[in-house]
């Protein structure tokens, strides 16, 4: 929006919209201008929805201060630009996309569970997802986070970042001191509310971050943090889909949330951003339980996935007939409620992606009269796309 409240955007109508039908454009076209992601016209025309802007680029970090009494577990190393010996301007950064899922966290390459385990000082049994920060060992990968609607109260998620950096890095086969670029992502309900905070968490003002992962050691300079709305960054993996259909409703099937957002003639129409806590994680405790009652046995998250994903696994047919039978259940419920925001689902497609789309995906029933599906199963899909809308603000791609 520029002062005096004209939007250049807002003359252009219809020619705008079809001559940027690609994400490639949308994104060089927009990226830097200072409106907000996402905003109405105020030159008139009621009812206009301004398009999807990227963030523009910041170049300095800004600056933490920590809660009284917090302790962190992250060493603080600074390193003085002024004495640093590196010549930095030979090194090319790297843009590492990561979504930081209540269930899980993925990359381009890698995808782990979001759990974390303290052991102090004490070195565990294991080396696997092993990461050691600031003299403190910490396992990564095992089981999953308690849910916190602020990931910023401590330190878990960036010590998974740390792990999933490393992950990431050692699938490019990348050096293990090396400086990076971090793409992520927010939902879209609490985007502009959380974004700053969420960049501050993850862009510390001591660099390099050096830690150890599987008993290597890494020396990581972020030099910059891009966030991007989810669900709708993901297209960026699937341009086609934008010029394919005129309006699609976009369903984001995290651990916690279902994100839901209309897209008419590839834009995102911002007052229908709508989040459901129906993720997965509900639906897996759901099914445990129900399992429970009926059997006294008690499954784990891996068992019930399995299960639900139609994979085989060691368990009898009347347990796998009520994990299916509660799986399907839950799907049902899910489009009801996505029925009740006031989405039509019998008379617009559905893009499904998130790490729950290959489990509602494998339940849906011809009798849901879904007008289509269009199914992203890849659960790092929406990690792929923050990495390609950042090489697209930039110019560039990463290689990797």
């Amino acid at each position: 929006m520029q002062p005096g409240g004209t939007d250049k955007w807002d003359h252009q109508g219809p020619l705008w919209r079809s001559s940027y039908t690609s994400s490639k454009h949308i994104v060089e076209k927009l990226h830097g201008t200072s409106a907000p992601i996402f905003s109405r016209s105020v030159s008139g025309n009621a009812g206009t929805e301004r398009p999807f802007a990227f963030p523009p680029l910041h170049t300095s970090p800004p600056s933490i201060n920590l809660p009284a009494g917090k302790k962190s577990y992250l060493p603080a190393v600074y390193i003085d630009p002024q004495i640093s010996t590196k010549n930095e301007s030979e090194a090319k950064p790297m843009n590492i996309g990561i979504d930081h899922g209540y269930y899980a966290i993925k990359t381009r390459h890698c995808s782990f569970p979001a759990g974390l385990t303290a052991y102090g000082s004490h070195e565990p049994y294991t080396r696997q997802g092993l990461l050691e920060s600031g003299g403190c060992f910490f396992v990564c990968g095992t089981g999953r986070q308690p849910i916190q609607r602020d990931k910023t109260i401590n330190d878990n998620y960036y010590l998974l970042t740390l792990a999933a950096l490393a992950q990431e890095i050692r699938s490019r086969g990348a050096p293990t001191e090396c400086t990076v670029r971090i793409a992520a992502g927010l939902p879209l309900t609490s985007y502009g509310r959380d974004k700053p905070k969420f960049r501050s968490y993850l862009l510390r003002p001591y660099q390099p971050v050096q830690f150890s992962y599987e008993g290597v050691e890494y020396s990581i300079t972020i030099t910059d943090v891009q966030l991007f709305p989810q669900g709708f960054a993901a297209l960026m993996a699937e341009p086609d889909l934008l010029t394919d259909e005129p309006s699609l409703l976009l369903m984001d099937i995290g651990g916690w949330t279902v994100d839901l957002m209309r897209i008419d003639n590839a834009l995102p129409v911002a007052e229908t951003a709508h989040s459901l806590e129906l993720g997965m994680i509900r639906c897996i405790d759901e099914i445990r339980e129900r399992v429970r009652q009926e059997t006294g046995l008690s499954l784990t998250d891996a068992q019930i996935e399995q299960i639900l994903a139609g994979q085989p696994c060691s368990l009898p047919d009347e347990v796998r007939s009520i994990v299916n039978k509660q799986g399907r259940l839950y799907t049902e419920r899910l489009f009801s409620a996505v029925m009740e925001a006031g989405f039509d689902l019998h008379a617009m497609p559905l893009v499904m992606l998130g790490g729950g789309a290959c489990i509602v995906n494998r339940h849906v029933s011809p009798k849901d009269g879904l007008c289509r599906v269009i199914p992203l199963l890849d659960d790092r899909v929406n990690a792929i796309g923050f990495e390609r809308a950042l090489g697209r603000v930039q110019g560039a791609v990463s290689e990797g």
